[in-house]
């Protein structure tokens, strides 16, 4: 499956006057991090872990969720979160057993 590449800021990317396309693992971290309108169902559920005082264990669970709603043949392997003033940061990595990936969210 491929789907458009999303930059930082969750824009379409344009490479050299083309639109950038994200396959396989890129792809699916992608729809982790994000959240869309059209399918609440995937993505982490931003809403759901913004608050003050945030509960870890919450933000976790809301994490390994959205991991396994995109696709449940991925595993979460690695995760922390810190709150930094009032920022939320979320590292975290999955696998599928052949190829891994990590990503890092400021909230």
């Amino acid at each position: 499956m491929r789907g458009f590449y999303l930059d930082a800021d969750g824009d379409v990317e344009i490479r050299k006057i083309d639109i950038a396309v994200a396959s396989g693992l890129e792809l699916e971290m992608q729809k982790i991090c994000g959240e869309w309108w059209a399918n609440p169902k995937e993505g982490i559920p931003m809403r759901q872990i913004l608050k003050k005082n945030p509960d870890m264990g919450r933000v976790r669970d809301c994490i390994r969720k959205a991991v396994l709603c995109v696709d449940p043949g991925l595993q979460l392997t690695a995760y922390s979160a810190r709150a930094e003033g009032r920022m939320l940061v979320v590292d975290f990595s999955v696998s599928d057993g052949k190829l891994g990936a990590s990503a890092s969210l400021e909230v």
